[in-house]
């Protein structure tokens, strides 16, 4: 997580990722599996890092719906604590420590941010505006 540009984010920014986000986790499910179809897409070999990594239709199992729903659970609590980066950095070190056991490698996180990215302009529909949009 990049604690400085989350910590550098504005009143009215926050208010704009909090509002979008709450979007997203209307269709969190969906939302969530299309981030792995995404990730699986941008990386094929990630598959082999995930139990459901070899199911053909991510839709249907069973398995990838409770990990993206995981997945997105963890982005809501960041998301709700903008205001407290102080509880979110320690739980996301402790979830990157997790990780590493399963042989995530930090290479792999700019991969995880793109497919995001991705899934959020193809899912938000009318909610991904131009101020939405990461600025890079």
């Amino acid at each position: 997580c990049d604690e400085r540009a989350m910590a550098d984010l504005t009143p009215k920014e926050r208010k704009l990722v909090t509002t979008t986000w709450a979007a997203v986790m209307q269709g969190k499910s969906k939302h969530g599996i299309a981030l792995f179809k995404n990730i699986f897409e941008i990386a094929p070999p990630a598959r082999a890092l995930f139990k459901f990594g070899k199911a053909n239709d991510l839709q249907a199992s069973e398995l990838a719906r409770l990990h993206a729903d995981r997945v997105m659970d963890t982005l809501d609590f960041a998301v709700q604590r903008l205001d407290n980066l102080g509880e979110v950095v320690p739980a996301l070190q402790k979830l990157g420590a997790m990780h590493a056991k399963y042989k995530v490698l930090p290479a792999h996180f700019p991969i995880v941010g793109q497919a995001l990215l991705k899934t959020l302009g193809d899912g938000l529909g009318e909610h991904w505006t131009s101020e939405v949009e990461v600025k890079r």
